[in-house]
């Protein structure tokens, strides 16, 4: 018994510094991505930001187009825990539509970073059957994310297929936003645009009376 546990503890020491050295990889990744571009970086310029070597990147990527599919998932991850919590505090507060507001506007700080990447890379979903695929999935899962948030407070006036709609225009605004803010910051403010776009669909929105 005693070996069986010490065997665990040191399978768990193991995992916990594969998933640092995954970490650090794409953040070495990233920033390559960010500073040169999808195309131009390759596995030796990622390898030197993260100060590995090639068979170091390979036991734990297969390619850098695997690192930027593992960023893109682990994004997802993040939007989705965000817009959980963010559901979490809303059936307390019975205000979905500000916690929607408040959720996005958390992760368009970090989106602003990484969006040029995103973009960079979407160019070639159409090219690679495995990138439309994570890409696909990721708008999906955030969608998803957001029909949640949204379901308790626009399910009495909407169906499923519906609030799959309107959660749909709504991260669409988000990313439009996103890219409107790349390109012209001083007037596309997120945290402002969304401030005035939220309570006009909450007014819409809003739930009748005798329910």
């Amino acid at each position: 018994m005693a070996d069986k546990k010490k065997d665990t503890r040191k399978q768990g020491r193991k995992d916990a510094s594969r998933r640092k050295r995954d970490k650090e990889i794409r953040y070495a990744a990233y920033t390559c991505f960010k500073k040169q571009g999808y195309h131009d970086t390759t596995v030796d310029s990622i390898c030197k930001a993260a100060g590995i070597s090639k068979g170091a990147f390979y036991w734990h990527f297969q390619s850098k187009q695997d690192v930027f599919l593992s960023i893109l998932s682990n994004w997802a991850q993040e939007v989705e825990q965000e817009l959980a919590k963010q559901f979490k505090d809303s059936l307390a507060k019975r205000e979905p539509i500000e916690a929607v507001a408040k959720a996005l506007e958390l992760e368009a700080r970090k989106e602003r970073k990484i969006m040029p990447v995103w973009l960079d890379f979407l160019t070639h979903a159409n090219r690679d059957p495995k990138i439309k695929t994570v890409v696909a999935d990721f708008h999906k899962r955030i969608r998803k994310a957001i029909a949640m948030l949204l379901g308790p407070y626009l399910k009495y006036r909407f169906n499923e297929q519906e609030i799959m709609a309107i959660s749909g225009v709504v991260f669409a605004a988000f990313l439009g936003l996103i890219c409107q803010y790349l390109a012209d910051p001083d007037e596309a403010d997120f945290k402002r645009q969304m401030g005035r776009f939220m309570p006009v669909l909450k007014s819409y929105l809003k739930k009748p009376k005798n329910v």
